[in-house]
């Protein structure tokens, strides 16, 4: 994510860098090449694919994996179509998958709430079933926010 970092904080590493004789490996989502070779780094870019419907299935299994683990509640599954709508959404950034996951599953929770009258220790016996209507919702609600 080297692109979050202030260009000047950015001259400021590769320069130092450059200077000690390091090696730096960075993730962004730009095309730094340019200003890094400017600081008088040699660098060699690996572009990766964007992630297909199976590698966001796994991505989102493994997220789930992950916070039954974490005991965290209520517990979630995702449909498969809700996958594919994941993926249409993102188009292979799993950094956008994880963000409609969550707010799908935000406005999942507080519409059982609404409509059930729930309140929050309630919740600990409930499984949650994400679909593509849900991640629909999700993706309105973040332009919303935009």
């Amino acid at each position: 994510e080297l692109q979050r970092v202030r260009p000047r904080h950015r001259r400021r590493i590769a320069r130092w860098t450059a200077r000690v004789g390091a090696g730096l490996i960075a993730g962004t989502h730009l095309d730094l090449s340019g200003e890094l070779r400017r600081a008088g780094l040699a660098v060699r870019t690996i572009l990766l694919k964007p992630a297909d419907r199976w590698a966001i299935r796994r991505f989102v299994d493994r997220r789930l994996a992950i916070s039954r683990i974490a005991g965290t509640r209520p517990a979630l599954a995702v449909t498969t179509s809700a996958v594919a709508a994941l993926a249409d959404d993102a188009r292979g950034d799993l950094g956008r998958v994880e963000y409609v996951l969550y707010e799908a599953s935000q406005w999942l929770v507080e519409r059982r709430d609404a409509d059930r009258g729930a309140h929050l220790s309630d919740r600990s016996a409930w499984l949650l079933v994400v679909d593509e209507s849900d991640i629909a919702a999700a993706v309105q609600l973040i332009s919303a926010k935009s």
